[in-house]
């Protein structure tokens, strides 16, 4: 599915990836700074899979175009 990127070896949901850069961009509201990203990624994985299993597990409610 194009729902899911696969970087660096992590399988990951295309709209939470997309929420991480948003999250790391630069002031200016216009790029992505790069080396905050890189120094939270290894944390945003482990929380994305820690979300994707709760999700999978549980009663979590998500919208088909997420892709589950």
């Amino acid at each position: 599915s194009k729902r899911w990127v696969e970087i660096l070896g992590n399988k990951i949901q295309r709209d939470l990836y997309s929420a991480f850069l948003i999250k790391n961009v630069k002031e200016n509201l216009e790029e992505v700074n790069i080396e905050k990203a890189q120094k939270e990624f290894k944390n945003f994985v482990k929380l994305h899979k820690e979300e994707i299993e709760r999700i999978k597990k549980g009663n979590v409610k998500t919208l088909k175009c997420m892709g589950f």
